[in-house]
């Protein structure tokens, strides 16, 4: 009996050793977001046996910084280790609509394949028909008669199986259009969530036998947010209404679903160590000649200041990001036609795409609701509104009201009550986080020399405090949208200058004034005088002020003298050959200034960009 007790610990040491992993899958339940990178944290439950377990916990990122992974449990628990390991073996996710995309492409290229045969069928008749084309033998004659009637006989099958191989061809390329057109749906509907996800894998040792609750954290670098921005302005001597919103888009492997966001405007990725500075050795430059160049063009200044950094290196950046949203008040139809059944429209409800029915929406609860068509839909919607757009807002239900913006002393974070549906397909989605009424001073800008329209500019003070971020606006006055504007707050101006975009009811022309314009010669110089005429007419209902601008060279050779002749009581920046003039130009009105200047040079001398 005694000599079988070493086989017996031997057999539970092997069962124990051979265990197989408990598995589970983690229940995705609030994402942080990053503008580079996300924390995203997952509950998970499992019932352990008493003792040591090993673990595996599905469901969770495909890309994972496995500094940052954190797991938690009771008590109970003791985890021995963590590791993160990619499901090289789990099948793809599919939804229905891809299968049946799946299916027609199998299909369709097994037509293809029936063409390839038969092409080569065809082909093989007319390499026979070549090859067995010469009439009788050498030394036996053939006559006329028979000659005819073999010619007519290879030339009609000859063109048959042309004939039949131009079919062939056509039909194959027919098909070859609707495959290359149902592949790119596919890759259109295709998530990351049919490639092979994550998992976790833990060690752990348990106390006693339990169902186990675990909370899991990691950050995943394939995930970040950028802003963009709505801009409306009602009239001119209204307030700007500024929508204030994220582009997030994920490529972790696992779909958000109904998860709690929070937004920060912190990186994560970027190191938060600070600066050390070095000496400053300062030492005589080398130079050093490049082939194929003169020397005194070819001189590169190496500074011995920090580490070198070698020629042709850099640090590039690119945005992942490009703004897509938009809205208007008001119940308006934009577009050639009106959108009609049974293709269903992009709903966005309060700035949010809403999944649901229109009819489903309570009429009494509608502020307004705008339909956008065609090109008005894409512009602001990007292909998700090629269907179409309805925008539809609440009474009361401010997008303030669900986010709560929180400020440290490095980032912001908003806190969004709202629960969202992120596909993992690295698709911008749109989340709304606050509106703000900002007081601005508006005017026109117009440069004619660089551009021929007159620009609607908002001024805003005091815009430190909204915490923005640099991002594209899209912009929309009288309720027209007009286009796309850039907001860059990190300038130190202490106004926040906007274009608004291009107004046509502005005509503005700028045009050379031939009979005071023309060349002289002075002895050895040449003396050139130039002067433009600028004409500013308002076709709109109310008055305007307007900032004109203009220029004149400025010299840097004291061979080449410059004179401003004409200014017509324009603002002059001498330094930079700058004239402005501050218009305000009544409804119907035109105005008129004029600007002349005089160059005059060696005639020997060709000015380069005169």
């Amino acid at each position: 009996m005694k000599s079988l007790l070493p086989i017996a610990f031997l057999f539970f040491g092997i069962q124990a050793y051979c265990q197989i992993p408990l598995k589970t899958n983690a229940d995705l339940n609030q994402v942080l977001v990053y503008r580079s990178g996300a924390e995203m944290n997952h509950k998970a439950k499992i019932s352990l046996p008493q003792g040591s377990s090993e673990i595996v916990i599905n469901n969770v990122a495909n890309t994972i910084d496995e500094k940052t992974i954190q797991v938690g449990s009771n008590a109970n628990i003791s985890i021995l280790s963590v590791r993160f390991a990619k499901d090289y073996v789990k099948d793809e996710i599919k939804t229905p609509e891809y299968i049946i995309l799946e299916d027609s492409v199998k299909s369709l290229k097994k037509v293809m394949t029936g063409f390839d045969i038969q092409r080569q069928a065809e082909q093989s008749v007319l390499d026979l028909l070549d090859k067995n084309s010469t009439i009788g033998g050498a030394n036996t004659g053939v006559s006329i008669a028979e000659l005819i009637k073999l010619a007519d006989y290879y030339k009609a099958k000859q063109l048959e199986v042309s004939n039949n191989i131009s079919k062939i061809d056509e039909e194959a390329n027919l098909k070859q259009a609707i495959i290359s057109k149902l592949e790119l749906q596919m890759l259109e509907l295709r998530s990351a969530n049919t490639n092979n996800g994550g998992q976790i894998i833990l060690q752990v040792i348990a106390k006693n036998a339990a169902t186990t609750d675990f909370n899991i954290s990691y950050i995943s670098p394939n995930a970040g947010w950028n802003a963009f921005y709505d801009l409306r302005a009602d009239k001119i001597n209204e307030p700007l209404k500024l929508s204030y919103k994220a582009n997030v888009v994920q490529n972790t492997g696992i779909d958000w679903k109904k998860v709690k966001l929070v937004l920060s405007t912190g990186n994560p990725a970027i190191s938060g160590t600070a600066p050390d500075m070095n000496p400053w050795f300062l030492a005589f430059q080398q130079n050093y000649n490049v082939v194929g160049q003169s020397s005194n063009l070819a001189e590169v200044s190496i500074a011995a200041y920090g580490s070198p950094i070698s020629q042709g290196s850099y640090v590039g950046a690119s945005d992942l990001y490009k703004a897509i949203e938009g809205g208007a008040p008001g119940v308006q139809v934009r577009g050639r036609s009106s959108i009609s059944p049974p293709v269903k429209p992009l709903i966005i409800l309060d700035g949010n795409p809403y999944d649901g029915d229109i009819n489903s929406i309570n009429a009494s609860d509608i502020s307004s609701m705008t339909v956008l068509k065609d090109a008005n839909a894409t512009s602001l919607y990007g292909s998700r509104g090629a269907n179409g757009v309805i925008v539809v807002t609440t009474k009361n239900k401010s997008l303030s009201n669900y986010t709560t913006q929180s400020e440290n002393n490095l980032n912001t974070t908003f806190d969004i009550d709202i629960p969202y549906d992120i596909a993992s397909n690295a698709k911008p989605n749109t989340v709304s986080l606050q509106e703000y009424k900002m007081p601005a001073q508006y005017q026109y800008l117009a440069i004619p020399k660089l551009d021929p329209d007159a620009f609607l500019m908002a001024d805003i003070t005091d815009y430190g405090k909204l915490n923005l971020l640099p991002g594209e606006g899209n912009v929309l006055f009288e309720n027209m949208y007009v286009g796309k504007s850039f907001i860059n707050p990190g300038s130190t101006n202490d106004t926040l200058n906007l274009s608004m975009g291009r107004d046509k009811q502005i005509i503005v022309k700028r045009e050379k004034v031939a009979e005071s314009s023309g060349t002289k010669f002075l002895g050895s110089n040449r003396k050139q005088i130039f002067t433009y005429e600028i004409k500013v007419r308002n076709n709109k209902k109310d008055a305007i002020n307007l900032t004109l601008k203009d220029q004149y060279p400025v010299s840097t050779d004291k061979d080449l003298e410059i004179e401003l002749l004409q200014s017509d009581e324009a603002a002059i920046n001498k330094e930079k050959g700058e004239l402005t003039w501050k218009l305000n130009v009544a409804s119907g009105e035109t105005k008129k200034v004029r600007i002349s200047y005089s160059i005059k040079y060696p005639t020997d001398k060709v000015l380069a960009n005169l």
